[in-house]
């Protein structure tokens, strides 16, 4: 495992520094926790990519759930439109990196290859934001991660202008999670008066 060790060199530093400075309770930076959490959002993804290898080697035929360490995405169609249940709030726009975007876009790829194809027409991508914090900006949410996922999953063909829109909405919650609704655009009103009551 000599790959995980090299991998660990990027987050042992922080991890040495952040429990030295708290504990004597000394401040830290916003920015510095900003760089821990990076290094470590790095470190697991490196580690998941390595593992999943090692277990495509080794023939396992489970290597896809290797990709996040919460399997707990999932994906049903539900009458005329897609539910999918991502088991955290989607990072803003402005803290997106590569290592969070592939992880939300893979692991949403995999749960809804089973529904490839199931839309023709231009789709709605209704994603409600449930976070336990009660002021955060839902314009500043992520949604370029949902639709990537979607269309690697073949259940929409593009995320242009001809082919998909999307309605972004937050909610104060508990339970951290992030819902998406992938609905045919005809069938909007419908869905939108059913589901939530909307008239």
């Amino acid at each position: 495992m000599q790959v995980i060790k090299e991998n660990l060199k990027d987050i042992v530093p922080y991890a040495n520094d952040l429990i030295r400075v708290i504990g004597n309770g000394e401040d830290v930076s916003d920015e510095y926790y900003q760089d821990v959490a990076k290094a470590i959002e790095k470190f697991r993804y490196k580690y998941l990519s390595e593992m999943k290898i090692v277990k495509e080697m080794n023939c396992c035929a489970d290597t896809e759930k290797l990709t996040t360490i919460n399997d707990e995405y999932y994906a049903k169609q539900i009458n005329n439109y897609l539910y999918i249940y991502i088991p955290e709030v989607v990072p803003f726009i402005k803290g997106l990196d590569c290592w969070t975007n592939d992880r939300l876009k893979s692991n949403l790829a995999r749960v809804c290859r089973q529904y490839k194809n199931i839309f023709t027409n231009k789709v709605c991508i209704y994603v409600r934001v449930k976070a336990s914090h009660k002021f955060y900006d839902i314009d500043n949410k992520a949604v370029k991660p949902i639709s990537d996922g979607l269309i690697d999953a073949g259940v929409i063909k593009d995320d242009n202008i001809e082919k998909m829109m999307y309605i972004a909405e937050g909610f104060y919650s508990e339970e951290n999670c992030t819902e998406v609704y992938v609905i045919d655009e005809k069938m909007i009103r419908e869905f939108l008066q059913i589901t939530f009551d909307i008239s």
